[in-house]
């Protein structure tokens, strides 16, 4: 299990960009 997570650690950090990109856009969207 812990080999999986530092093998999938860069495919869990694109995640997590393009989550915090969904958000900002979302924020610019709405004007908040």
């Amino acid at each position: 299990d812990a080999d999986f997570i530092v093998n999938n650690s860069g495919d869990l950090e694109d995640a997590i960009n393009e989550f915090l990109s969904y958000l900002i856009y979302v924020v610019y969207k709405k004007g908040i």
